[in-house]
């Protein structure tokens, strides 16, 4: 279509990287070591997700207390598992079930546990599954004070929201 085209990029799962970069005019990827794109890179020092998450445009809204049924000054964490089918997945594994049900019952110990999963939990974490609308996502993950996860992405958005997170 002849029209500018500029990329975000910060997965670097090279199959899609190598084939988007033949319609990409500049790629933009956060300043932190990975391979080199070429000279249509542009390293800036941040990170994606202060786009959406920088105190300067997201403001966590308490109302999602009320969604996950929190009481008053009663801790949370969010963990989440991925289903692992992505084309940069390949090759690597997950939290395993039996570790998964040790998280969650040390977890459960100290804090109240919300489980966000891509797959379907087993039937003894079921009751932990959070149940928020997707809009209430990031607010769910503001509030929280813990993240432990597969996802790389909510671990740095909850690194950004200032959560404390393990991926």
């Amino acid at each position: 279509m002849h029209k500018p085209h500029i990329a975000l990029e910060d997965t670097f799962n090279m199959e899609q990287v190598k084939l988007s970069m033949l319609f990409t005019d500049v790629v933009l990827t956060d300043d932190y070591p990975y391979p080199y794109l070429g000279k249509k890179e542009i390293k800036y020092p941040g990170y994606h997700e202060l786009a959406y998450l920088h105190p300067n445009v997201f403001t966590p809204d308490e109302s999602v207390l009320d969604i996950l049924r929190v009481k008053q000054g009663e801790k949370y964490a969010i963990v989440r598992f991925v289903a692992w089918k992505a084309s940069h997945d390949i090759g690597h594994r997950g939290i395993s079930y039996e570790n998964k049900i040790k998280l969650v019952n040390t977890l459960s110990k100290h804090l109240r546990v919300f489980i966000s999963s891509e797959s379907e939990l087993p039937e003894e974490l079921k009751k932990f599954q959070i149940n928020v609308p997707a809009e209430q996502r990031h607010n769910a993950l503001a509030f929280a004070q813990l993240f432990v996860g597969e996802s790389g992405t909510m671990a740095s958005e909850c690194a950004c929201l200032g959560v404390p997170s393990v991926s």
